[in-house]
This record gives C-alpha cells, sequence and structure tokens, in this order.
C-alpha cells in the first residue's frame, strides 16, 4: 500500500493554478468530463493535471503529493477564489477539500473515465520547430481583423519568419512576430510526461 503522507507528513494534496478551471468542461461530454484529472508524476512533490473541454486541453506539472489517480470536481473549483489554492484529498471516504471565501468547500471525486489527453497532443519529433507568441497580441489581432469568436487561422513557414494570420473576413490578413526560437527540450520533456495520460 502506498504511503498516504509525503515527506513532511503531509497528505494527498495538490497545488492548482485558477486558470485551469477555465479550460475544464462546465458539463460532461463524449470528449470531455466535467472534472480535472490530477495523477502522481512519479517525483517527489510533483503531479500532474490534466483539464479539456473537448475544443482546447491543458497538462499543468504542479506541486503536490498524490498515490494515485483522481478526478476533480470541477464545482469546487468553481467558488475557490483567484488564487492559486492547495486542494486535499481524504481517502476514506473520498472527499476532496479546498478552503474558500465563507468555509470549506467540499465533494467527491468523479467517478468516469477521463479523455486520453496525451493521444491528442502533439508529440515532439526532428521535424517540429517550436516558437512562442504573444497570446494577448494575437487576440488583439483577431479583435481587429474582426474575426467571428476570435477564429484565426495560422501560415507559419518558419520560426524566425512572421506569421500570417487570417481571420475569418474575407480580404483581411494581419502579421504577428514570434516572440522568438524556443528550446526545443522543453516542449520534449512536457511531450514524454503526458505520454499515457
Amino acid at each position: 500500500m502506498a504511503d498516504k503522507t509525503d515527506q513532511a507528513g503531509v497528505g494527498e494534496h495538490v497545488m492548482l493554478p485558477v486558470g485551469i478551471k477555465k479550460v475544464a468542461a462546465k458539463n460532461h461530454g463524449h470528449y470531455a468530463i466535467a472534472g480535472v484529472l490530477v495523477f502522481p508524476a512519479g517525483e517527489p512533490d510533483k503531479v500532474y493535471a490534466a483539464a479539456t473541454n473537448g475544443h482546447m486541453a491543458i497538462i499543468y506539472e504542479a506541486r503536490g503529493y498524490l498515490t494515485g489517480k483522481s478526478i476533480l470536481p470541477a464545482g469546487i473549483m468553481a467558488g475557490s477564489g483567484n488564487t492559486p489554492q492547495q486542494f486535499t484529498l481524504d481517502r476514506e471516504p473520498d472527499t476532496w477539500s479546498v478552503d474558500a471565501k465563507g468555509g470549506t468547500m467540499s465533494g467527491a471525486p468523479m467517478d468516469g473515465n477521463f479523455p486520453r489527453i496525451g493521444d491528442i497532443m502533439p508529440q515532439a519529433g526532428e521535424k517540429d520547430f517550436v516558437f512562442a507568441v504573444n497570446a494577448q497580441m494575437l487576440a488583439d489581432l483577431a479583435a481587429a481583423m474582426g474575426s467571428r469568436d476570435h477564429e484565426v487561422t495560422l501560415r507559419i513557414s518558419s520560426p524566425n519568419k512572421p506569421i500570417c494570420v487570417m481571420g475569418t473576413e474575407p480580404g483581411v490578413m494581419g502579421v504577428i512576430m514570434p516572440c522568438g526560437p524556443q528550446d526545443a527540450g522543453v516542449w520534449n520533456a512536457a511531450a514524454d510526461g503526458i505520454q499515457g495520460v
């Protein structure tokens, strides 16, 4: 049986960023589940958290300690405030809890099969190039182009050249500069970490 406390004697817990609840589904669906999957990363004080709403997905490396996988219900995240929060898991009986405004919120881990996010995440390969863009600038450009729902199409020819941005309106085209070439090693490490999720 796995130990129920970490090296500091603290029970099962995970520290999650507020933003992850923006990616978690609000309702159950074929490609999404209204919760955040958390599971051990195989290293001390490190866990992974995954969320998806069927249109976007995120894998997050978080601080914490877990003995196995669990699905944290999105409902208790919704009222957990606007700062990173520590969610605590009590296995007997199974209950997640978090300190929130007005008291402690709690909920049972969710049942269900979480979508295999690792199957849809791009895998790093020899032909890949990795680049960064300013997400706020890209959103501002999409808005300036009058794109419906901020939808854009990106045409990328090189990691060091301007990125062509096309919106949903005909006759409108934009360009955004990449922030600079990124270390592919970071991408490779992230890709390796989500295998089997």
